[in-house]
Order: structure tokens, then C-alpha cells, then sequence
């Protein structure tokens, strides 16, 4: 939607070129690792103790590396390639520490929101008889809300770069993030952690990297390209509730 904003109001919308390709580079890979590769080598769908030890060690070391480059060396990777704000805001003087305490209260009251809700609506959605998956779904909107206004409004100024870093940035820390903690959770409690998906699931995800990867070799994001996501988008909504 975003994407479809950002085109509309300003026409196609150059990106950062480098900035783009590492968050896809990341995202396939660690994508692959956690949602893919455990259907193959893994056994019912779960890593061994063994495999998910290696998996742990190896997205923490490429998380990590890829943040290390984000605000070190590569840091002009993610910076805009032109100036296209129309309205440009006055910068804060508040000291970085206030905007970390409101930022850490903001996440928490939103975290403990979602986690409360969630056994309300899987009740909800039992009696209903409605998809588990929609339970994710509305839980995980509510999670990102704040950063997908954030995200519509860049997008409204013309800042196709942060739209990317807001949205490609938040999946690629998901993923960095949520497979090491989740698997070395898994091994500590002795819990069964089956991370592989479906074949639907599967192809959505290949799906949208090949789309990722047409947007990346046409250089510019257009409204083309903002319609067919949103396409793909809706067909993803219609594989839950079949």
C-alpha cells in the first residue's frame, strides 16, 4: 500500500540500489533457512539438535554482520538517492535517551496488548470456527501498526528508501532475530520447534522474491509493481481462509 501511495503521488520513485539488494539478500537467505530448508533436511519438519546448534550460530553471525554494515561501512547503502520530501519537519533537540524510554514504553504497551489478546481470539476465532492462521494475522497487524503508518507516511513524501527500511528492515530483524531465540528456546526446554511451511506458504514466498528481484533490475518502483504486490497480497489473504 505504501508502495502503491509513494508511486501514485510522485511517479516512479528511485530506490537505493545496494540498500535494496542486501535487505533481499538477507531476507532469501534467512527465509530459506528458517521456513524451507527444515522440510528438506530437518526431520517432521524440525531441526535436529545438532542442525538447529549451526542454524543458531549462523544467523546470529549474519544478522549481526549485516547490522554491524548497516551503521558502519554500508550506511550510505540505506540513505535515500534523492531528496524528495515535500515538507520537511524541524529535527528534534529532546535527547536520544527520551526518544529510546517512549520508544521502549510504546513497544511494551503494544507487545503486552497483543500477547493478551491472543487467547481472546483464539477463542474467538474457535467458536467461529475461523482459520488459526487469521489469530497470527491479526495479532502480528497489530504488532506492526505503528511502524506501517510510519512506513504509509513516508511513502506519502516521496522517501521510497525508508518505506524499505522500515518494511524490509523490520522482517529482516524478525527473521535475524526470531529463528536463534526461538530454536535456543526450543533446545534449552526440550520443545519440538517445527519451523517448516506448508507448500502454499512456500510459494508465496518465492512469489514475492522473484517480484523483489524484477523491482530491483528495473532500478525504479512503480505503480505496476505497487498493484501486483498488492495482488499478491490478496491472494495470500484468500490461501488462509480456503
Amino acid at each position: 500500500m505504501g508502495l502503491l501511495i509513494g508511486t501514485l503521488r510522485h511517479g516512479p520513485l528511485q530506490f537505493n540500489r545496494a540498500g535494496l539488494s542486501s535487505y533481499l539478500t538477507m531476507l532469501i537467505a534467512l527465509g530459506s533457512i528458517a521456513f524451507v530448508l527444515p522440510g528438506f533436511i530437518g526431520v517432521d519438519g524440525a531441526y535436529t539438535t545438532g542442525q538447529a546448534i549451526l542454524v543458531i550460530l549462523v544467523t546470529s553471525a549474519a544478522y549481526g554482520f549485516f547490522l554491524w554494515q548497516q551503521i558502519g561501512a554500508r550506511a550510505r547503502d540505506f540513505q535515500e538517492v534523492s531528496a524528495l520530501r515535500v515538507e520537511q519537519e524541524t529535527p528534534s533537540t529532546s535527547p536520544a535517551w527520551l526518544h529510546g524510554l517512549i520508544l521502549f514504553l510504546t513497544a511494551a504497551a503494544i507487545v503486552l496488548l497483543s500477547h493478551d489478546m491472543a487467547g481472546l481470539l483464539d477463542t474467538v476465532l474457535a467458536r467461529t470456527s475461523a482459520p488459526v492462521a487469521l489469530s497470527g494475522l491479526l495479532i502480528t497487524t497489530i504488532v506492526m501498526l505503528p511502524e506501517g503508518l510510519t512506513t504509509l507516511r513516508a511513502a506519502w513524501f516521496g522517501e521510497i528508501q525508508r518505506v524499505s527500511n522500515l518494511t524490509h528492515g523490520a522482517m529482516v530483524s524478525v527473521v535475524g532475530l526470531t529463528i536463534p531465540t526461538v530454536l535456543t528456546i526450543g533446545l534449552f526446554t526440550g520443545q519440538h520447534i517445527v519451523f517448516a511451511e506448508s507448500a502454499t506458504n512456500i510459494a508465496f514466498l518465492a512469489i514475492l522474491a522473484f517480484i523483489s528481484l524484477s523491482i530491483l533490475g528495473a532500478k525504479r518502483a512503480t505503480t505496476v509493481h505497487a498493484v501486483v504486490l498488492l495482488g499478491v497480497s490478496v491472494m495470500y489473504l484468500v490461501s488462509v481462509f480456503s
